[in-house]
């Protein structure tokens, strides 16, 4: 087994002429062996310049590196000769060495071996174990941190030795065959008619877990059930989580009794128990959980990491994400079950394939004919509302677009309104309106409807909720897209047909284009005596200001950065915004998150994201020479240039948003204000003129994490995904080790099973964990990014480096002596 730093033992004096100390927390057992296996990186991080300082200590200390790299492949250093440390591709968070479930006495023992597990930092030895199986129902196996074994069913517990805290390791099923489910890195005998069984966790079978698959069988009657099958009736899919035969009547609609014995609402269906495991349209898609919901975001951007690793099950989510895209109705198209469409302010979901009539959906419930189609309504297209019209009965809360605005009725009780629409311009005070007895309040400048995004679905799969930030949902799939495309050569892919009746090269640029590209911040500057109109922003003073109330400027610039507060300019009216971030994309379509709130702010992480997705559909429109290159080539540098704006030059660090500049609120939480200074690295997004200046400001951002989270490669953190970061240093700084330990971490202390899993994180961190470890055995996949981060951080080098001020007054730098005054780089 591998040992743990800090858990198993400490080390001090390392890198030391004098040499170090290891010190084991528990000392070895008789018969066991330590083993020191010293694992260096494989990089030359030496840079000699001509003409530079030349220091005898360095050069010793390149030769003492490249003897180590020899030392270790020759197995020089006790080791036998590989390159490193071999860390097993098999998933196991807890276990590290032997410890199989093995049947005995034809199904009716388990045998659990002798072997060694983690349990709170602790390592405990366990000396095996023979469990006898009970005839009926289910029975739950855990370890103790005492290194026995704890039985529970329903509410009785058998201790062989000690009870403290559980791990859980399976669940036998008892229903005439014996079924080991959800053993999470175990070792299992091959399964036979008699004794089913799950099977063990690998990082990818933890996305599998939380798979649909793209095929599944349909119901049927009289057929034998194992546990854990899947079966298709009537729109949705059912997991049974009993043996058994099935009846003469399919399970239909959602369970509805509780069965506290397995832990979940069931149907009863013959001698079988079905709980819901999906909606048939999202087949080929992840779920949020093992049986809720569905996920699109979190799995972009992590399998944008391994896009060439799976490239069928990559492709079924690109089909099924595709499908449901919400886009506007169109008559004549054919659409499929699932496919969702916008009409008459609502977006509708298809429930009977077929083709669009010429009059679009409308209303709102379920059956809604259209052709040869049939629609249920889902919900309001946010900010898309209806407009004012007089005499119509008005109930608080309701929401109307009038003289290009939209208005919300704060009034208590439901009445008629007047004849006379609210406006902005007249009549108007502190942003209210009064009609008839009616006060309308004004929320914002109105705007089109939300066009090419998506939904999240809750639990039971029919709910719906705004997607985390639109820019990063469409960022990310198309990201994810061209990855896919250019790693398997599928580039027919691009021209095929999707459910939206165009090509998916299409989609990914309306994507971009609604999502992206119109959500751009193009400030324009503010000028005296003119005429501006609601909604409009401007900048000035170095800051971005919205109006709130039409007119014509006065002669002096507005100013302040208090939110909330009006600014008075001419016979205009203004609100302060935020500092000017100019190529900028907002977070959210049209500034909304919800029915009304604004929400004009940007993310660091997102616009990362987005530049990631952007460069990527370029790279790909270049090469086909689509006509529109041109017009989304222009939004790529100014976007890397806001990007960059980001960063505070005063603290050398990242600001996570652009609500939150200011150098002291800047705060050292994991998620986001860690997390977020490591985006441009992990996008790499050129933030400077030079790639040594954008280099030295994606360091500050790793500087940052290693500072406010020290040690946080084995610390166990919050529930946003542990292994970005882990990603970075195997990916780009050759920090392998902190990877692979980060790696371990995970294992122990996220990838459980039985402690309500979430497919966000459980699927994140297992891509990136395939990631990890495909980088930790083939220096291929990683760059020449390394060097260039181990020189940033040594920048000026005694002896090496010449500093002077040009006739500018500009500071120059070069490594070696100069040839001019003006050359060098400016600093």
């Amino acid at each position: 087994m591998v040992l743990i730093e800090n858990a198993n033992y400490t080390l001090t004096g390392a890198s030391g002429y004098m040499g170090g100390l290891l010190t084991l927390k528990s000392p070895l057992a008789v018969g066991e062996t330590l083993e020191l296996v010293r694992t260096v990186s494989e990089l030359q991080p030496i840079d000699l310049r001509n003409q530079g300082g030349f220091f005898p200590e360095v050069v010793e200390d390149a030769l003492d590196r490249l003897t180590m790299v020899v030392q270790q492949r020759s197995g020089g250093n006790g080791g036998n000769g590989s390159d490193s440390v071999v860390y097993p591709d098999v998933f196991y968070p807890y276990v590290l060495s032997g410890m199989a479930l093995n049947w005995a006495a034809g199904g009716t023992e388990l045998i659990i071996s002798a072997g060694r597990y983690y349990s709170d930092g602790r390592l405990i030895q366990f000396t095996g174990a023979i469990i006898a199986i009970q005839p009926v129902g289910y029975m739950d196996i855990y370890l103790d941190s005492a290194g026995g074994v704890v039985i529970e069913s329903g509410d009785n517990y058998w201790k062989l030795k000690g009870y403290v805290d559980k791990l859980k390791i399976a669940r036998i099923i008892s229903s005439g065959v014996n079924t080991i489910q959800g053993v999470l890195d175990w070792r299992l005998t091959s399964p036979t008619p008699k004794q089913p069984v799950q099977g063990a966790f690998h990082a990818d079978s933890v996305m599998q877990t939380f798979d649909i698959p793209e095929t599944i069988a349909p119901w049927t009657a009289n057929e034998t059930i194992f546990y854990g099958d899947l079966r298709e009736n009537n729109g949705r899919i059912y997991q049974a989580f009993t043996y058994g035969l099935t009846g003469a009547l399919a399970p239909t609609g959602m369970p509805s009794t509780w069965d506290a014995a397995l832990g979940v609402y069931v149907i009863e269906d013959g001698s079988v128990r079905w709980a819901y495991f999906a909606d048939s349209p999202y087949k080929g898609a992840f779920r949020y959980g093992q049986n809720n919901g569905v996920l699109w975001y979190f799995v972009f951007s992590a399998l944008y990491s391994i896009a060439d690793y799976n490239p069928a099950r990559i492709k079924a989510l690109l089909n099924c994400a595709t499908k449901h895209i919400v886009i506007p109705w169109l008559s004549g198209v054919a659409v499929v079950v699932g496919n969702k469409r916008i009409a008459n302010h609502g977006v509708y979901e298809c429930t009977t394939a077929g083709t669009t009539g010429v009059t679009a959906p409308s209303g709102t419930g379920v059956g809604i004919t259209d052709g040869t189609v049939a629609w249920k309504y889902l919900f309001r297209n946010p900010g898309d509302y209806p407009n004012f019209a007089s005499g119509e009965m008005i109930a608080s809360g309701d929401l109307r677009v009038a003289n290009g605005d939209i208005w919300k009725a704060t009034t208590a009780v439901t009445q008629a309104c007047g004849s006379t629409s609210p406006n902005r311009s007249t009549n108007a005070n502190g942003g209210t309106f009064s009609d008839s007895g009616i006060t309308w309040t004004w929320l914002r400048a109105n705007a089109p409807g939300w066009k090419y995004y998506w939904y999240d679905t809750l639990a039971d799969m029919s709910q719906y909720r705004n997607p985390d930030s639109h820019d990063s949902y469409a960022s990310m799939f198309v990201a994810l897209s061209c990855a896919y495309v250019n790693n398997t050569m599928d580039f027919a892919w691009f021209d095929t047909l999707n459910a939206a009746g165009e090509t998916n090269l299409s989609t990914m640029k309306n994507l971009m284009y609604y999502n992206v590209l119109t959500q751009i911040k193009g400030y324009a500057p503010w000028a005296a005596t003119a005429a501006v109109k609601i909604g409009d922003e401007y900048t000035a003073n170095g800051n971005t200001y919205r109006c709130i109330l039409s007119g014509t400027t006065g002669t002096v610039a507005p100013s302040g950065t208090i939110y909330g507060a009006i600014i008075v300019d001419g016979s205009t009216q203004w609100m302060y915004v935020n500092p000017t971030y100019t190529g900028l994309t907002k977070t959210f379509q049209n500034d909304f998150t919800g029915d009304h709130a604004i929400w004009g702010t940007s993310y660091l992480m997102d616009n990362c994201e987005v530049y990631a997705g952007l460069r990527a559909l370029l790279a790909e429109m270049t090469a086909r020479g689509d006509a529109d290159t041109a017009y989304y080539t222009a939004f790529l540098a100014p976007l890397a240039v806001g990007i960059g704006l980001f960063y505070q030059t005063s603290s050398k660090e990242w600001s996570w948003s652009t609500t939150n500049l200011i150098p002291d609120e800047i705060g050292s939480e994991w998620y986001p204000s860690c997390m977020a200074g490591v985006f441009p690295e992990l996008y790499q997004v050129p933030v400077g003129t030079t790639p040594e200046i954008y280099r030295v400001k994606w360091n500050h951002g790793w500087e940052k994490l290693d500072r406010d989270q020290p040690s946080w490669w084995g610390r166990n953190m919050d529930a946003f995904p542990t292994l970005m970061p882990a990603f970075i240093a195997a990916r780009y700084r050759g920090e392998i080790s902190k990877a692979l330990e980060a790696v371990e971490k995970a294992k122990r202390l996220h990838l459980r099973q039985g402690f309500s899993p979430l497919g966000t994180m459980f699927i994140v961190d297992a891509a990136f964990m395939i990631a990890i470890q495909r980088l930790a055995v083939n220096s291929s996949y990683a760059t020449e990014q390394a060097p260039a981060i181990l020189e940033a951080q040594q920048m000026l080098k005694l002896g090496s480096y010449y500093l002077w001020v040009d006739g500018s007054g500009n500071l120059r730098k070069k490594n070696g002596k100069p040839s001019g005054l003006m050359d060098g780089t400016i600093i």
